[in-house]
């Protein structure tokens, strides 16, 4: 717990923990804070930051309240890394997890069926899958999960490996444990370290991936995301370069707090680091 407590008072810990609950407290806080919908004409457009009272972040282009767009845009990348994360781990986990613990035929079989996916750019995969089932939320969200999933997949494949190999597996394989209880037992608990501390840099990229398809008008129209207010603010670069900053310096503070938080995790999960 010492060991711990250090390397959670370092710096970059500190930073990323505050980045992330921050980022948390805007997510949860939008619905009072800004209870009207973000999408309103609610001023005059193109007002820059704290030129009127009651608009301290300024309006767009439509006249909608920056400061609106950015707390409820965090929900919605919240939502987006969450559950694209979520799915990416429990799909990779699981063919990786397989495949390492069976071997064969069958560790050969879910590693081609992996390669086949790592061999389509991600980006443009995912593009591809939100073009073809329409630009909603949750279309977005599967989208983003069916194409992270592989990377999970070979690097639990390759921690089940290691563990399967390990004494412990040995003694309960003598003891009569069917290879069930093995694989969720005894092997996958003790593989999960690593896959949990890259839950972190799955949920960045996931949050990446959907500002960059609200960018290109690939998300879900009837939701304000940070993707979408930097898209309409690049209309608007230069004379109100703000529309686009605000909302993309968010984006990078978000995606920088889960990359320090990753590295903490990281640390905290490997013995073999000193604090």
């Amino acid at each position: 717990m010492r060991r711990v407590a250090r390397l959670l008072l370092r710096p970059r810990a500190l930073v990323g923990l505050l980045l992330v609950v921050g980022l948390g407290a805007m997510a949860l806080g939008a619905p009072w804070i800004f209870p009207d919908d973000p999408m309103d004409m609610v001023g005059s457009p193109s007002m820059w930051p704290g030129q009127e009272e009651g608009f301290w972040l300024g309006t767009d282009l439509m006249g909608r309240d920056i400061a609106a767009g950015v707390f409820h845009g965090a929900r919605v990348s919240l939502l987006v890394g969450l559950s694209a994360a979520g799915i990416a781990l429990l799909l990779g986990t699981a063919v990786g997890a397989m495949a390492g613990f069976w071997g064969g035929a069958a560790d050969s079989v879910l590693m081609r069926f992996t390669e086949v996916f790592q061999t389509m750019p991600p980006f443009l995969f995912t593009i591809a899958v939100v073009a073809v089932l329409g630009p909603s939320i949750g279309n977005v969200i599967f989208a983003i999960g069916i194409t992270s999933w592989p990377a999970v997949a070979r690097l639990a494949r390759g921690e089940v490996m290691a563990v399967r190999r390990r004494d412990f597996v040995d003694a309960a394989i003598c003891c009569g444990t069917p290879a069930s209880g093995l694989l969720l037992r005894h092997v996958l608990p003790n593989a999960l370290s690593p896959i949990i501390v890259t839950a972190s840099v799955l949920m960045a990229t996931a949050m990446l991936t959907e500002a960059g398809l609200s960018f290109l008008g690939l998300s879900d129209p009837n939701l304000v995301s940070w993707g979408s207010m930097i898209g309409g603010g690049r209309e608007a670069l230069r004379t109100h370069w703000y529309m686009a900053a605000i909302p993309g310096v968010a984006l990078a503070l978000a995606v920088l707090g889960l990359n320090l938080l990753g590295d903490v995790l990281d640390d905290v999960m490997d013995p073999r680091r000193g604090a």
